[in-house]
């Protein structure tokens, strides 16, 4: 009864996150749904929680929707995340967001198995303005992925600024960590040469698509209802994101997704799509007020000098956000000057983001277990 109770308080119910409040679990409930673990499980999941709410953080808020599928997850088997960061046009003008190590930070912080898809190349669905498949059969998911796999040429800008965003994720995570606990980053197009995502595309398709007719008009009936995703072209992208959660599931194992709060229609879409698979799946949010407050220019970017940081972190809020980013590093003002540290961390991942680091293009399995280059 008493750990019961810790893991009923451990999952923090009321927390409230952009107008999302988080509901709880009886303390009979989780009884009843933890009949014969031993107190050191007990014990385990209720430090999952812990890890997952990171209660310290200010500036970032965490919040679990659907808690009992979420404590199902983290209650039966070992929580892997993933979250997907998608195409930033500004990285040309403005450099690449500094605040890119935020994930990384939550994923050292937890210590969960974590992936990081670079879903960049997915803007070329909004860019091409046209369907990516016309007519419904059993090669769409194949037509699909070639579509946007061929068409570097016409979209070059999106292509390059994808390959940017890809060699500063991976760089960040040579740079922080040591080679066993490395978030996975996976690039969209090497995920798109797997025949195992090609299934999985085509099943979203199907489900989007909700019974389509062979040889028949393919139309996007169930999608994420978002009105700068309201076009019969722009629903594709619901299908993408549906494909990425049943493939890094069915490949990596991946059974929770951590984004925010304004990916909460897409997440309600995954969730029916999971529950039709009966496949456990969990969620969680977060909400980062504060890039609501700070214009664009003024945030702190890959391209900064120690000068500019030095400017930038004079306004409080961008301070105490850089203090929660650099705290699962065990770096920040308690250590050195915060313009130093950033810095420092700025050229280290700008130089090994111009080194050849190793790209998965397998299902990656390897990467879960064993560190980069180590061997027996």
């Amino acid at each position: 009864m008493e750990t019961a109770e810790k893991i009923s308080m451990a999952i923090r119910p009321g927390r409230s996150v952009s107008n999302v409040t988080q509901g709880g679990l009886s303390t009979k409930q989780i009884i009843q749904d933890l009949k014969g673990k031993t107190n050191p499980q007990l014990m385990e999941i209720c430090q999952r929680f812990d890890k997952t709410f990171q209660i310290w953080r200010k500036t970032e808020q965490i919040a679990v929707p659907y808690i009992s599928e979420f404590f199902k997850v983290v209650s039966e088997s070992e929580p892997i995340i993933y979250k997907g960061v998608s195409y930033n046009p500004m990285i040309g003008a403005f450099g690449e967001n500094f605040n890119l190590i935020d994930f990384f930070g939550w994923a050292k912080e937890s210590n969960f198995k974590s992936i990081i898809l670079n879903a960049s190349i997915y803007a070329i669905i909004n860019e091409a303005k046209s369907p990516l498949v016309r007519n419904f059969g059993e090669d769409s998911a194949k037509n699909a992925i070639e579509f946007i796999r061929t068409k570097s040429d016409d979209y070059s800008n999106v292509f390059a600024l994808a390959e940017k965003r890809e060699k500063y994720l991976r760089s960040i995570g040579y740079s922080l960590f040591p080679p066993i606990g490395q978030p996975l980053v996976l690039e969209a197009l090497e995920m798109f040469k797997s025949k195992q995502y090609e299934n999985c595309l085509q099943e979203a398709i199907v489900f989007c698509a909700d019974g389509p007719v062979p040889g028949a008009e393919l139309i996007i009936k169930k999608y994420a209802n978002y009105t700068r995703y309201n076009t019969n072209y722009q629903r594709w992208y619901s299908v993408f994101v549906l494909a990425e959660a049943l493939y890094l599931n069915r490949a990596f194992g991946v059974n929770i997704k951590l984004g925010p709060t304004t990916e909460s229609n897409f997440d309600s879409l995954i969730r029916e799509f999971m529950q039709k698979l009966e496949i456990p799946y969990g969620f969680i949010w977060y909400d980062r007020g504060i890039e609501k407050q700070v214009p664009y220019p003024e945030a702190i970017s890959f391209e900064d000098t120690k000068e500019s940081i030095e400017k930038k972190i004079r306004n409080p809020l961008i301070r105490n956000w850089m203090e929660e980013l650099l705290r699962p590093f065990g770096l920040g003002k308690e250590q050195k000057d915060m313009g130093d540290t950033i810095a420092e961390i700025i050229e280290k991942v700008k130089l090994n983001a111009q080194k050849p680091l190793p790209r998965l293009n397998a299902e990656g399995e390897w990467f879960l277990t064993f560190p980069p280059g180590a061997c027996d």
